[in-house]
């Protein structure tokens, strides 16, 4: 509410970007509610809606229409696929420390 054409578009393609980002072989369902049109200026009739459609299309994304508002939109990740390896590295550290300590040894002369 309260955007103007494109800088709702602007704020969807960032989004979009996103969810693109999420590593290839997940996808995402996102609704997309750019409204009726209900208030756009009568001059220029309903504009949202139509340009998120011509975006959806440039993309190339599957969506299907659930309202006269609103669009779900299905985005496939293509980012970097996280392998098992990874993700443990990253991951963090939970149970005993398996790590070697050392003692402080005494100093030679604190031996006497």
């Amino acid at each position: 509410h309260g955007l103007r054409t494109e800088e709702a578009i602007e704020a969807t393609k960032k989004r979009f970007a996103e969810l693109e980002d999420k590593p290839m072989g997940t996808t995402t369902d996102l609704e997309l509610i750019p409204g009726a049109g209900h208030h756009s200026n009568a001059a220029g009739g309903i504009a949202l809606k139509p340009a998120c459609e011509k975006l959806i299309l440039e993309r190339q994304y599957a969506f299907k229409n659930i309202s006269a508002g609103s669009l779900r939109v299905t985005i496939r990740g293509r980012g970097k696929v996280v392998t098992n390896k990874a993700a443990k590295e990253d991951e963090p550290k939970i149970g005993p420390d398996t790590s070697t300590t050392v003692e402080p040894q005494p100093a030679a002369d604190d031996a006497n």
